[in-house]
């Protein structure tokens, strides 16, 4: 429960990161030997998190933007969100670092997404 606190709080610091224009625009993922998957973050209340790829994703949408927010300790990895049409993505990211990214949300069509290399 003590990780789980802690992969919180660092799951927390990355999307206030995001928030805040940290992140860097990529394109989504589309490297041949990636392999990641994608949700709609519209039909969520708040936010949701999903052991997916051998990490921990959480995503939604929190207060105006859409975010998404990835830790994988075994995989390079990456992130992104997609709203209006635009997509955001973390870029790759380390093994054992949180990839993150977030955007202003849309009325309708926000997309997170997952990736490991």
């Amino acid at each position: 429960m003590k990780r789980f606190g802690k992969l919180s709080a660092d799951i927390a610091a990355a999307t206030l990161c995001c928030v805040l224009g940290a992140g860097v625009a990529h394109a989504a993922p589309d490297d041949a030997t990636a392999i990641g998957g994608s949700a709609s973050a519209d039909d969520l209340g708040t936010d949701a998190t999903t052991v997916v790829g051998g990490g921990t994703w959480s995503y939604g949408v929190i207060g105006h933007q859409v975010v998404s927010a990835y830790d994988n300790r075994r995989y390079t990895h990456s992130t992104s969100v997609k709203s209006s049409g635009v997509t955001k993505s973390s870029g790759r990211i380390a093994k054992g670092k949180i990839a993150g990214a977030s955007r202003p949300k849309a009325l309708w069509g926000n997309q997170a997404f997952w990736a490991i290399y």
